[in-house]
């Protein structure tokens, strides 16, 4: 499975970590495993990291996607979504996947530093990188 989870309960976030090329039945996989994690509820906040992920997808694979996380998305609740990039096409591409997956349960950003996702979500100053990048 390319993917690790966790949930920050004190914080209310669910934490994802990709590995490798995401697929639609990976995403599948996702949503049906958070579901079975202790502490799930609908509505928390997402951090998605692909900075380690391999996102050189073509247009369908990432229209398979979308439509995979509008399903997921029915279910979830209301929440926002972080995306983390490490490269200016891994951010074009999270930005064309967040376009063909709108949802009115989503509000949804990308990101390339890690800081200005933690603001964005709201999360204390001190909350550390829970996917830290040693170069």
């Amino acid at each position: 499975m390319p993917f690790s989870l966790a949930i920050d309960e004190v914080h209310d976030c669910i934490l994802v970590g990709w590995y490798g090329k995401m697929t639609p039945g990976d995403l599948s996989a996702y949503y049906d495993e958070i579901e079975a994690l202790p502490g799930f509820r609908p509505g928390l906040k997402r951090i998605h990291d692909l900075r380690r992920a391999d996102v050189n997808l073509e247009r369908a694979e990432i229209r398979s996607i979308a439509d995979a996380a509008r399903l997921g998305d029915a279910r979830q609740g209301q929440r926002q979504i972080v995306f983390l990039v490490g490269s200016d096409a891994a951010f074009g591409i999270a930005r064309v996947l967040m376009v063909m997956r709108e949802s009115c349960t989503v509000t949804q950003n990308v990101f390339r530093d890690f800081d200005r996702a933690r603001a964005w979500l709201k999360l204390p100053d001190d909350y550390e990188d829970p996917f830290p990048i040693n170069d």
